[in-house]
């Protein structure tokens, strides 16, 4: 397991701090404006295997995620031809991440092409995508797993958030590190020198934003386009705390104790983030890692 991961985990998800002492679980202070795709965003799982042909390789869809800020998520099945996505946590399974536009009754995934969402029941859809000129159309039904609770606050966190400053502090340590941004390699650094950390950490990325879906999707999208991808839900929808974890068949090992928090302030929200990383000592090391987001 690499350090850099459990860092990267935390500095995902928990996205959220100080948490509020509300009781009413509506008693939100702050409302933001609902993202535009808010009453659209859907996470479909595909039923049937159909081939399809995607930049010369061929591939086969596996599920599909239409987010409310309007990120798209593509997973690929295990036997296409795609070739994996290189995060930094390593290779996952087959992924693409990208933003889409609707236009009409049509999808725009940019970056791949475009798809017509047809609802046949209450849970069974048909797909029709155009890739490459080239139309497909796949049966799919409604994901109905790890839905996120809608709430005044599920419709704050469900945004694609733009980190604007990051803090890091440590038990044990006196001081605390903060920039502008958010500079995995500069965090990894300081947390690896005063946590007393002696494994090497692979990390040359720049964070830039960071994802939740109310499907349970949270990624960290990196100025070069790359993502990481884990999973979270609420622990206190009130008080605004949550829980998150990596999945393993994605990331290559469970991270299932992270905690985090939000706190929403007018057009800014700040997210911590809490986990441990364990020492040359032996020691585990609790690191608070707090976004402050847009």
């Amino acid at each position: 397991m690499k350090k850099n991961l459990l860092l990267l985990a935390m500095l995902a998800l928990t996205l959220g701090f100080t948490a509020c002492s509300n009781d009413d679980e509506e008693e939100t202070k702050v409302e933001y404006a609902r993202p535009q795709y808010s009453d659209e965003a859907v996470k479909l799982i595909f039923t049937e295997s159909v081939p399809l042909e995607f930049n010369g390789k061929n591939i086969a869809l596996k599920s599909m995620e239409l987010t409310e800020s309007g990120n798209y998520l593509i997973a690929f099945a295990e036997e296409t031809q795609m070739p994996k996505v290189k995060t930094r946590a390593g290779e996952m399974l087959q992924y693409l991440f990208n933003t889409y536009t609707k236009q009409a009754d049509k999808y725009n995934l940019n970056g791949f092409g475009t798809v017509k969402i047809n609802k046949l029941s209450a849970s069974d859809f048909t797909l029709d995508f155009v890739i490459g000129g080239i139309s497909y159309t796949i049966k799919a039904i409604i994901n109905s797993k790890n839905v996120v609770p809608g709430s005044t606050n599920t419709n704050n966190a469900c945004k694609t958030w733009t980190i604007v400053n990051t803090r890091v502090e440590i038990s044990g340590v006196k001081g605390f590190y903060q920039e502008n941004g958010c500079d995995i390699n500069s965090i990894v650094a300081y947390v690896k020198q005063h946590a007393e950390i002696e494994d090497e950490f692979e990390a040359n990325q720049i964070a830039k934003a960071v994802v939740f879906s109310k499907h349970g999707t949270f990624s960290i999208v990196y100025a070069n386009g790359k993502f990481d991808m884990g999973t979270w839900k609420w622990d206190n929808m009130s008080k605004l705390t949550f829980t998150y974890s990596w999945d393993s068949d994605e990331m290559g090992f469970s991270f299932t104790d992270g905690k985090g928090a939000f706190k929403f302030d007018k057009n800014y929200a700040q997210v911590q983030l809490n986990g441990s990383v364990k020492n040359k000592h032996g020691e585990n090391k609790a690191v608070t890692i707090t976004l402050n987001i847009k």
